[in-house]
């Protein structure tokens, strides 16, 4: 006769079960947070690594096509716009071109460059412009792991008086915004906000943990 072994295992208990569930939850509510950051860190570097991708693009640009150098250099000379010779002014950034990327647009983007009007510059010269700065950022591929709707989605080159380049990301940008003052803001219209993230990181940029 085969003896029936007796077990001593009798499961869990529902109070059991509940103190493992709400153990399991604490932890998560506790991880949850820690992670989220340490994602929108990672997209946000991300963004700032492109940023300066594109500016050494630009860079490489200017110093090969006398014709894109010309066009900074009257730009930001009082003949292009009245640029400013003083850093306390609130005109120091001049926006030289914009590139939209549309909301939701994860994915590959090729960047389509606008030349903001600039005296002394034809709109012909612009096309011709836009499209040479194009052709440096053929390998180039730019989307924002960091979008925000309408608060961050284009991409926006400036320089200086020193013909320095600067890569903001924002909104709102168009063929009328020529400036971006100090702190961000732009000079004419609804007064957004624009973050410089190249040569250097926005403190405001940097504060900024809610993804679209």
């Amino acid at each position: 006769m085969v003896k029936k072994l007796k077990s001593n295992y009798l499961g869990f208990t529902l109070v059991e079960l509940i103190v493992v569930v709400a153990i399991i939850a604490i932890l998560i509510t506790a991880i949850t947070p820690a992670y989220y950051r340490h994602l929108i860190r990672t997209r946000k570097q991300i963004d700032v690594n492109n940023g300066e991708e594109l500016c050494k693009a630009l860079q490489s640009a200017m110093a090969s096509d006398p014709k894109i150098m010309n066009f900074v250099w009257i730009a930001t000379s009082n003949y292009g716009n009245n640029m400013p010779r003083t850093e306390s002014d609130d005109m120091h950034y001049r926006v030289l071109a914009y590139a939209n990327v549309a909301t939701d647009a994860f994915g590959v983007y090729q960047m389509q460059m606008h030349i903001i009007p600039t005296a002394g510059i034809t709109n012909t010269t612009r096309a011709v412009l836009a499209t040479r700065m194009e052709e440096y950022l053929d390998d180039c591929t730019f989307s924002f792991q960091f979008g925000k709707g309408n608060v961050i989605d284009q991409w926006i080159i400036c320089a200086d008086i020193y013909q320095q380049l600067y890569v903001f990301i924002g909104a709102g940008l168009n063929d009328a915004r020529y400036h971006i003052r100090k702190d961000g803001k732009l000079r004419t219209g609804d007064n957004r906000q624009e973050y410089m993230i190249y040569p250097e990181v926005s403190e405001e940029y940097q504060k900024m943990y809610t993804l679209k």
